[in-house]
């Protein structure tokens, strides 16, 4: 009969029933999407209690990744009953299979098996059950035998399983004495005395305290309970003669009665055994004559009394011993329980993250309490195993920095292990990663090397030695070791394919897709970086295919999540300059971040990378016409929440910074006030100077946002110098760090720009920091040719330098020349966007004011300024702005050729009202209004009161600008009030004594 498991994605097909045991069915079944033989074990239906340990069974199990211990895959149900998809073993037991082995064999599997065993006990479980017939033998493909410890049905782990109390449960012959009498807990060492007898009935053909009798006799269960609490084994030798005797010592010593007195762990006796093996010395000896007389006296304690003191001093001192042997190990079992607990964190997260797709913070929150436990119980010796616990639990949780320091503090505590180098190393490998995205680049490459040399020093050469140090267990671990190693080197390529080879031979498939994903989107980036599109979009391309694959696997996992989403933006990225800024993949990447907050709605990098999509949404519906302030809210939203969980790290605070920076720009275009937005995006930026003073990525964030604030006092009648003044010393700061070489000059750029605006209402001269301006966005061109913004941020720099030179009577060529240059190639390849129409269309009207000052015809630069100011009014409320200033020029062309300029003032009114109608607060629409109207021809005295409210209204705005009191002037003196007049050119006059306008009004108000 076939069947399929509905619960398992419809994709486990069931092809026969392999066996039966005590916990149930176990079938062979076929997993049709991974294309690989499993099993799938059943337990009996109805039997609730059954179906809770068979979960049990597979939570534990599946902790243990180990190439000797059979690997639970999945876990379901199928008609309400639970069942475990798990490796499918197609071999017999080792009991079974024992008969036709030699001895060697029958050791080196056993050998194998305690190895697996040994790394359960490092997730923290007693299996309880070791016995031949729970060790399954697999023939590999090159002839080699393979031992896989399998059924942890009866393993427990600190929390405790399920068994009910005072009922010994497990395999008698196989069970220690202190698991049997049941009356107290019972630790690691317990399966080691199982694997001794598992040695002893490997060998002996028999369990250890099986006399082959029955019924009532010796084998009754009474006798056989007796024999294990009170009797030694008969000796191995006596009982399989031939058999070498360091086997009966190394099964006599596992199989000590006192836990103390046996070999401390299952590493230990497996090591024994391969010392057999090689034929190398034992480090079991046999018992010495007082050994001897104190096990005799255990299983004779009515003779034990009638012995002289002279014996009784010979069991003391044994006694004694076992003390003092008890006491030595006492650090040992501290510091395994302590690397139990960093295992078991694993442990959760493993099983958590292969489950149907669920929230994780209970998982979190149970690592949270494990690792509150370690800091509030530990100390002494071992202090340094706590420190490691304490570092595998933050980085299992993400934090790497506080990993960082905690696994580093145990490594100077001297622990040192192989799982301390891989954990620490891993650390050091991703904060190397972490430094060298957000260095960027430099444009001294001498520089950047000085830089990349330090990190190396201090994370990547560390974390080399450190990988390298580490022992594999298998052929998959050791090819996924290479796989991080490769990646901490920046071999991409090497790293994804030792990934890829993990996966395949049968490394944790979730931790080599993230690997082999982690890779290609690493070396994606570093070609994006470098500006080879092609190449970083065939990267992202691989990666994405990569991540798909293992989102499918951890369907509860969020890292693939995180890592997809990262390179679905990326993505986005490198493929806007030849498919434009588009809603549709952006969409795509918010509605997969939605499902990673169902899983960890605490991450701060997934509120990192929403945020950055949120503004790269604006950015887009910008581009379309549509209002981009509902995503920006969102980005600012989604930065609060990440710096909310992680204030010690500098992205999430950048990530804020740079969402209050687009919100607070795009607030002050649409009339309102963006100060206290300002005011969190400049405080977000401190914020990640204070965590990482050295980064350029700080300094960037208040230079941007310093400036732009600066822009908005300026023009709201603020005094603006001071802010400039800190915007450029931060952007200047930034340049000096030599890193991003396009962004720091763009950044002086600007901020030379808001020094300049600023200046000149304070009476300074524009020209020099003009100049400089648009000299250091030259470079910035000249660096980077193929940067829209770079050219964009040059229109901008010298639109505002021949405004500023226009408004003092003079056409200011020196910036028209590079910015209509840059403005033409700008357009040709990103027509269409409303914030860059805008600043080409106002470039163009100024350079047509500039032909007419000359005595030109503005006509065709204004001709072709409106039609692309025309399409940007949708979200650009400056677009209404230079329409007016456009049908002003057209109306001083109309004047100077004798025409009427009326209908031209007409419609330049009508656009001040519409620009007052989308930005209320801004003082450009009054303006313009009471220009239009102080140029009307024999305007009549209603008219030019209507104008002269006009120009209280902006000078309540912005009472620093110049303008704004010479139209004022111009408008008393047409209402006749020369007292009036003479006062608002005396204040244009104090603010900026080169304005054009001054010299005629002060002529006409003397009349």
């Amino acid at each position: 009969m076939t069947l399929t498991v509905a619960v398992l994605d419809g994709r486990i097909e069931l092809r026969g029933l392999t066996g039966r045991g005590g916990m149930g069915e176990v079938h062979r079944a076929w997993d049709h999407q991974l294309e690989r033989a499993v099993a799938v074990k059943f337990t009996r239906a109805g039997d609730d209690r059954e179906s809770e340990r068979l979960l049990l069974e597979a939570r534990l199990q599946a902790r243990v990744v180990h190439s000797n211990v059979i690997q639970v895959h999945e876990v379901g149900t199928l008609g309400g009953r639970a069942c475990i998809v798990f490796q499918l073993v197609d071999g017999p037991t080792l009991g079974e299979l024992a008969p036709d082995l030699d001895v060697e064999e029958r050791v080196e599997l056993l050998r194998q098996a305690a190895l697996g065993l040994q790394a359960a006990h490092m997730q923290g479980l007693i299996h309880r059950d070791v016995k031949p017939g729970n060790i399954l033998v697999e023939q590999q493909v090159d002839g080699a035998r393979r031992a896989l410890l399998g059924d942890f049905g009866l393993a427990r782990a600190e929390e405790g399983g399920l068994t009910r109390t005072g009922v010994p449960v497990g395999t008698v012959e196989y069970m220690s004495p202190e698991q049997l009498l049941g009356s107290g807990p019972v630790d690691f060492r317990s399966d080691v005395y199982s694997l001794g007898a598992t040695l002893y009935a490997l060998v002996a053909g028999r369990p250890p305290f099986r006399t082959g009798s029955s019924g009532g006799g010796p084998d009754h269960p009474s006798g056989l309970f007796r024999r294990v609490l009170d009797s030694e084994p008969e000796a191995l030798h006596a009982v399989a003669p031939g058999t070498p005797r360091e086997l009966g010592l190394v099964a006599a010593k596992a199989m000590e009665k006192d836990p103390g007195a046996r070999y401390a762990s299952a590493e230990e006796f497996a090591e024994e055994l391969r010392r057999h093996l090689a034929g190398e010395p034992l480090h079991a000896r046999p018992p010495s004559p007082g050994e001897r007389v104190y096990k005799w006296s255990r299983r004779n304690r009515a003779a034990t009394r009638a012995i002289a003191s002279g014996g009784l001093a010979i069991l003391v001192a044994a006694g004694f011993a076992a003390w003092t042997g008890r006491r030595a190990t006492l650090d040992a079992l501290e510091a395994a329980r302590l690397g139990a607990e960093a295992a078991e964190m694993e442990g959760i997260l493993r099983v958590e993250a292969l489950l149907p797709a669920h929230d994780l913070r209970p998982a979190f929150a149970r690592i949270r309490a494990m690792m509150a436990g370690v800091a509030a119980t530990t100390s002494g010796g071992s202090a340094g195993a706590a420190a490691f616990t304490l570092g595998r639990g933050h980085q299992l949780l993400g934090e790497s920095q506080t990993a960082y320091r905690e696994l580093t503090r145990a490594w100077e505590l001297g622990f040192r292990t192989s799982d301390a180098a891989r954990a620490l190393g891993e650390t050091e490998g991703q904060l190397y990663a972490l430094e060298l995205l957000a260095m960027g680049r430099f444009d001294d490459p001498a520089r950047k090397q000085e830089r990349i040399d330090a990190l190396a020093r201090r994370y990547r050469d560390p974390a080399v030695a450190r990988l390298r140090s580490v022992t594999a267990e298998n052929d998959a671990d050791r090819l996924v070791i290479g796989a991080r190693l490769a990646l901490v080197e920046r071999r991409f390529d090497e790293a994804a394919a030792l990934a890829q080879q993990a996966a395949e031979a049968g490394a944790n498939p979730l931790e080599a897709g993230e690997i082999e994903g982690q890779a290609r989107l690493d070396g994606a980036w570093a070609r994006y970086e470098q500006r080879d599109l092609p190449a970083a979009l065939a990267g992202v391309g691989a990666a994405r295919a990569s991540l798909e694959r293992t989102v499918t696997v951890g369907r509860s996992a969020p890292v693939p999540r995180l890592l997809l989403s990262r390179a679905l933006l990326l993505q986005y990225r490198a493929s806007i300059h030849d498919h434009g800024m588009r809603l549709d993949p952006l969409d795509a990447i918010v509605a997969l971040l939605a499902e990673t907050e169902r899983i960890h709605p605490d991450s701060s990098e997934l509120h990192v990378i929403w945020s950055a999509v949120d503004v790269a949404r604006s950015e887009a519906l910008a581009s379309a016409g549509e209002d981009p302030e509902p995503a920006l809210r969102s980005a600012v939203a989604q930065g609060e929440k990440a710096v909310a969980v992680a204030t010690d790290r500098r992205q999430p605070y950048l990530q804020l910074a740079n969402a209050c920076a687009s919100l607070a720009i795009r607030m002050a275009e649409t009339g309102q006030d963006p100060r206290a937005v300002f005011e969190k995006g400049i405080g977000a930026a401190e914020g990640a100077r204070a965590v990482a003073p050295e980064s350029h990525g700080p300094y960037f964030n208040l230079a941007f946002l310093r400036t732009a604030r600066s822009q908005w006092m300026t023009a709201h009648g603020h005094d603006g110098r001071p802010e400039a003044d800190a915007g450029l010393a931060d952007a200047r700061h930034m340049l000096e760090i030599g890193a991003r070489p396009v962004m720091a000059r763009l950044m002086v750029g600007e901020a030379l720009e808001a020094v300049a605006t600023a200046g000149w209402r304070t009476g300074a001269d524009p020209d020099p920091p003009s100049r400089e301006a648009v000299a250091i966005v030259t470079e910035a061109i000249g660096i980077g040719p193929k940067d829209l913004a770079a050219r964009a941020s040059g229109v901008q720099v010298a639109g505002t330098w021949a405004e500023l030179a226009l408004a003092e009577g003079r056409p200011a060529f020196d910036a028209f020349e590079p910015g209509l240059s840059w403005a033409d190639s700008m357009w040709k390849r990103a027509e269409g966007n409303p914030p860059w129409a805008v600043l080409v269309g106002r470039l163009l009207v100024l350079r047509g004011r500039a032909a007419l000052l000359g005595g030109g015809d503005p006509s065709p630069w204004i001709d072709r300024a409106v039609p692309m100011l025309e399409r940007a009014t949708a979200t650009q409320p400056a677009a209404w702005l230079w329409l007016g200033e456009a049908e002003l020029a057209r109306a001083d062309r109309a004047r100077a050729r004798g025409g009427d300029p009326r209908p031209h003032l007409a419609r330049a009114e009508s656009f001040a009202r519409r620009l007052q109608d989308s930005d209320p607060a801004g003082a450009d629409g009054p303006l313009l209004e009471a220009r239009a109207i102080v140029s009307e021809p024999g305007a009549r005295r209603a008219r030019l009161l209507r104008g002269l409210d006009a120009t209280r209204r902006a000078l309540a705005i912005d009472g620093r600008r110049p303008q704004s009191w010479a139209v004022d002037a111009r408008l008393r003196v047409a209402l006749q009030d020369r007292d009036g007049a003479r006062a608002s050119l005396e204040r244009a006059a104090a603010l900026q004594p080169r304005l054009a306008e001054l010299t005629g009004l002060r002529a006409m108000a003397s009349r």
